[in-house]
């Protein structure tokens, strides 16, 4: 893992999540296709929950390393060493793969 993630620490009931690209045949999908659910592998978990503007408490649905689709409502893709991250609210975590 990056050193830098290491250092890391998330806030406010979010999720950092190494975004994995979908690739059909030799050919990587389309950004196009960012209004569609995103696939990416959990890195990190904030110690506080997603609290929403109505006071519905969000904990997060996964563990860190495991696989989770999510709604990708932000644009915010971060680049830590050659990697494409995203930060994410618990709340957007739509589904994981059991372990």
């Amino acid at each position: 893992m990056n050193d830098l993630i290491d250092k890391l620490v998330c806030y406010h009931g979010t999720a950092l999540i190494e975004t994995i690209k979908e690739k059909a045949g030799k050919f990587e999908l389309p950004d196009t296709s960012d209004k569609k659910p995103q696939k990416g592998r959990v890195v990190l978990i904030s110690d506080t929950n997603d609290i929403s503007d109505f006071g519905l408490v969000f904990k997060c649905p996964a563990k860190v390393g495991q696989i989770v689709w999510y709604k990708n409502w932000s644009s915010e893709v971060f680049d830590i060493g050659g990697r494409d991250y995203i930060n994410m609210q618990f709340r957007h975590i739509i589904m994981g793969e059991r372990e």
